[in-house]
Order: structure tokens, then C-alpha cells, then sequence
């Protein structure tokens, strides 16, 4: 009854491209297509089929299933209970409207927990970069420590494995962080008296899981559905290299619109937008904490060639002796280093030539600091 450029032929060769991603929808197709077989009219196939409401609960299905792999690979127990609930409420519904209401209700459900994961991911990447300002800089300082004990807190009252002797145990911290060294523990030795019950973790809700399906044979070949990805995003942070060039940055979003042109079907292209958010998520504070890093002493000498004080002097032995401590590199070696050179030369030179009114940082974007410092200097200078 239906021919091979059918539509449910069609995304039945695109889910079986890329399987992982549909392990719902995929022996839900065939479902569909017994069902296609079975009917003499269209009419008979829709009723049989509940208006085919079988693709539409495994379509929420593994929207939800590919989430919760994703988070379990990424240590982000909040999202995968996020992504539990919705899974569990796409199970729910004999029809399309009572399908969608549970659905919507899992999402309110979940939304708790989404902004808890993202809560906790924003408050140790504040913590980092306030944490490597005070030890590398006398600038602004009491801001800078309310950010700390603020960030701290966020951390401590919310995740039980935020313990003084292996919170950098769990990879959703230590990936995130460049360095691995004992100066990490020292800085944060002030704040353990903090102490709060945070509550218990969600469990990991993989086990609600099916295995990936064996395809079945015997239906017609098809073409795969053309279904473009949107790319909008990869692409506003590719131009953003004509601006301000980061090749850690370029990579990740070369890959991202690869990976999102390569995606067979719509469920695999949401599957990938969200894998590429969570290695972004890492990807942004490894960037800007390691590049902050290195350039601390040419921020605290730009910020000394403005300020002109006893403080913002010392501020550059701070630097030094922080940074090297932290990266067993001198300051020389820090400066002669490919990074922070092209840096200067690509990102810094060009602002502080052509001005920097109205320009700031994007995501994962580090130097915006010495950015500040390096045009105030250039002012107070002419």
C-alpha cells in the first residue's frame, strides 16, 4: 500500500544509518509497517495504529534515551534524572493528546533538575576563574572572593561528592579543569568549613533502558529522508573566529556541524546538538581557565602599566609565582608560548588597534581581562 519513497520508508532508512539513536523508533517502524501490511485502506492502517501514535511515543522515547546515554557519559547524574523523567512520562498517554500532556508534564517535572545541573556547572566555573584572579592578581578583589564564597557554596549544598579530599574525583570536575595539582587543594582549604547535607544524587536511570534493536529485513529500500540540521549556531561561533580567533574553540565547532551534517534523522541530529553541549560545557571552562592562566602576567603587568601603584606592582610577583607554581612554566616560558603569542597577535593587537567598544566574550572566550587592562594601559599612555 505504501510505496518506497513513503515517508515511513524513508525515515526507516534513516534511523537504521545511524541505530544507536533508535532504539525506539526503529522496531516501532516495523510495528508501523505490520500494521501497513495487515490494512486494506489507509483509513484501516491509521485505526489499527492509534493514528500512528507508536512513532510519536518512541520518537519522545529516544529523545529521552539518547539524553540520558549522553549525561551518564558526561557525569551530569542531574540531567540523566532529567532525562529519566521524560522518559518515564513519554511512556504514558493512549492517544496523541494525553501522550503530549504527559509529556509536558515530565518536562515541568524535570526542569528542576536541568537548572540544578546547570547551576552547578556555572558556580565551579566561577569558582576556577575567581580563585586563579585572587592568587594572580591585587585587582578587585573583594568581588572577585564574594564569587568564591558564593560559587562555593552553590557546589557544596548541592553535591554530596564536592568533599574536600576528592572533589576532583568525579570527571564532570576534573575535566574540566587543566591543571591537576595540589595549589588547587590549597586555594580551596579556606572554604570547607561551609559545610551543608547537599541531597543525595539522583541514580543513574539507564537501567529503564532496551538494548539497541537488531533491524529487521524485508521492507522496501529507501532513500533516507533529507533533513537538514541546523547548524546556526556552529556558525555564528565560526565567523566569531574572523574576531576573535580560538583554535580550541574553531575545532569544537568544526566537528559540531560535521557531526550535525553526518546526523541521519532528526532524533540523531538532536542527539548529537546535545552531546556537542555537553562537551562544550567542559570544553568552555578547560578553555578559559588554562588561557587565563597563562596570561595572568601580562594581565598584572598591563594592569600595573595603568594603575601605577605599590599594590598593582606587587600584583605581578603574585602572577609569576602563582602561574609558575601552577604550571611548572616561568614566566618566560609562559610568554614565549605558541598560545599566548598568538593570542597577542591575533586577538589582542587587532582590539587594541581598532577599539573594543561594544565587543565581548562569547562562550569558552578567555583574555577579556587583559583585554581591559592592555586598553587602559594603551589610554593612560597617550
Amino acid at each position: 500500500m505504501l510505496g518506497q519513497d513513503h515517508y515511513i520508508h524513508r525515515l526507516r532508512a534513516s534511523c537504521i544509518a545511524q541505530p544507536e539513536y533508535h532504539r525506539h523508533l526503529l522496531p516501532a517502524l516495523d510495528r508501523e509497517l505490520e500494521f501497513v501490511r495487515a490494512a486494506s485502506t489507509p483509513e484501516q492502517h491509521l485505526e489499527a495504529s492509534g493514528y500512528m501514535i507508536g512513532l510519536a511515543r518512541a520518537e519522545a522515547l529516544d529523545r529521552a534515551a539518547n539524553e540520558i546515554d549522553i549525561a551518564v557519559r558526561h557525569d551530569d547524574p542531574w540531567i540523566a534524572a532529567a532525562a529519566g523523567i521524560d522518559y518515564v512520562h513519554a511512556q504514558k498517554g493512549a492517544s496523541h493528546v494525553e501522550l503530549y500532556t504527559s509529556i509536558q508534564e515530565g518536562h515541568q517535572r524535570a526542569a528542576p533538575l536541568r537548572a540544578q545541573s546547570a547551576e552547578i556547572h556555572a558556580a565551579f566555573t566561577r569558582l576556577f576563574l575567581n580563585l586563579l584572579h585572587v592568587h594572580t592578581s591585587n585587582f578587585e578583589l573583594g568581588p572577585a572572593y564574594a564569587e568564591i564564597d558564593s560559587s562555593f557554596r552553590i557546589l557544596r549544598n548541592n553535591d554530596p561528592a564536592f568533599l574536600p579530599d576528592s572533589w576532583l574525583d568525579p570527571p564532570r570536575y576534573s575535566l574540566r579543569l587543566p591543571w591537576r595539582n595540589g595549589l588547587l587543594h590549597e586555594w580551596l582549604a579556606p572554604y570547607w568549613d561551609m559545610a551543608s547535607a547537599p541531597p543525595p544524587i539522583p541514580p543513574a536511570p539507564s537501567f529503564l533502558l532496551p538494548p539497541l534493536p537488531a533491524c529487521s529485513a524485508g521492507w522496501p529500500s529507501a532513500l533516507p529522508l533529507d533533513t537538514p540540521p541546523d547548524t546556526t549556531l556552529a556558525d555564528v561561533y565560526l565567523h566569531r573566529q574572523a574576531e576573535w580567533p580560538d583554535d580550541a574553540l574553531a575545532s569544537h565547532w568544526r566537528i559540531t556541524r560535521a557531526l550535525l551534517l553526518a546526523a541521519s534523522s532528526p532524533i540523531a541530529q538532536q542527539a548529537v546538538s546535545v552531546e556537542r553541549h555537553a562537551s562544550f560545557s567542559v570544553l568552555a571552562t578547560r578553555n578559559m581557565l588554562a588561557l587565563s592562566a597563562l596570561l595572568a602576567p601580562s594581565r598584572a603587568t598591563a594592569n600595573h602599566g595603568w594603575e601605577q601603584t605599590d599594590e598593582s606592582l606587587a600584583g605581578i610577583g603574585k602572577a609569576n609565582v602563582t602561574i609558575e607554581k601552577l604550571t611548572g612554566q616561568s614566566p618566560e616560558q609562559i610568554h614565549d608560548s605558541p598560545r599566548v603569542q598568538h593570542f597577542l597577535t591575533h586577538n589582542l593587537a587587532p582590539r587594541l588597534i581598532h577599539g573594543c567598544e561594544g565587543f565581548g566574550a562569547l562562550a569558552g572566550e578567555a583574555g577579556f581581562d587583559l583585554l581591559r587592562h592592555a586598553s587602559a594601559w594603551q589610554s593612560a599612555a597617550t
